[in-house]
């Protein structure tokens, strides 16, 4: 997947170890969160969406424009929001934000909900890789579907897990990956890894800009509950089996 200028970052902006990006993002989503909530009466999408876009600008420091288009979203079921990028013709040109509205304005309860989703972008946007990874592995779509059947099933989800199950066990029991080339398997196991560890960072922080918009006498919506996805340990499972894979494949080239 090719990336547009307006759906990246210069390398300057961005360069670091994971750690070192998740920093950033932090200070960007700092930003724009003191920005927004300078008029806590004034949620209305246009002015959310003009400050992340000079954020961001800023942040480039090169004059380009991130394309950045937050819209209405009608809950649906337990999802409260929506973030996806914008795509034409194999390239990626930008990213919508999708948040509940009233009268063109974001619902104030759902302001950490327009942060998470907020964190998904400036995770695309710091870590690129995360994006070019999207469908590049070279598999059937029957595969395909199989393998976000696993991360939905397997990974980005509380079932079938607690505290006293080891979750390599759990997760090796599941027959989704099976039959795949194990060097387009480690494509599909490191987006699932970069997609998990985006909802973690992502309900993290929302949840501890929940707590601060609640300084500036904005209620929001504080349910969360990632601890019972026990994000940490798949991930941890992740990079293990990303790394064994590796070995294997590295192993085979060499005989």
């Amino acid at each position: 997947m090719k990336i547009a200028k307006t759906a990246s970052l210069p390398l300057d902006a961005i360069r670091g170890t994971l750690k070192e990006r998740h920093v950033k993002i932090r200070a960007i989503a700092d930003e724009i969160f003191e920005k927004i909530v300078e008029k806590p009466n004034n949620l209305s999408l246009s002015r959310l969406q003009q400050i992340t876009q000079d954020t961001l600008t800023k942040t480039a420091g090169d004059g380009r424009k991130i394309n950045i288009q937050i819209k209405d979203y009608i809950v649906q079921g337990a999802c409260e929001g929506k973030e996806s990028y914008i795509e034409k013709d194999g390239i990626i040109e930008g990213f919508e934000i999708l948040v509940p509205t009233e009268k063109g304005a974001l619902k104030p309860s759902h302001l950490s909900v327009f942060m998470h989703e907020l964190i998904h972008t400036l995770y695309h946007l710091t870590v690129p890789k995360s994006l070019a990874l999207e469908g590049s592995a070279k598999v059937t779509k029957e595969q395909y579907r199989r393998a976000g059947k696993f991360y939905e099933n397997s990974l980005y989800t509380s079932e079938m897990f607690d505290w006293f199950n080891s979750i390599s066990t759990k997760i090796k029991q599941t027959i989704a990956l099976r039959g795949i080339d194990p060097k387009e398997k480690i494509k599909i196991l490191q987006e699932c890894k970069h997609s998990l560890t985006s909802e973690f960072f992502a309900y993290w922080e929302a949840e501890r800009y929940s707590c601060r918009a609640h300084k500036h006498g904005i209620k929001t919506i504080t349910s969360t509950d990632y601890d019972s996805v026990m994000f940490d340990d798949k991930i941890e499972y992740l990079e293990n089996e990303i790394a064994r894979l590796i070995k294997k494949v590295r192993k085979n080239k060499t005989q």
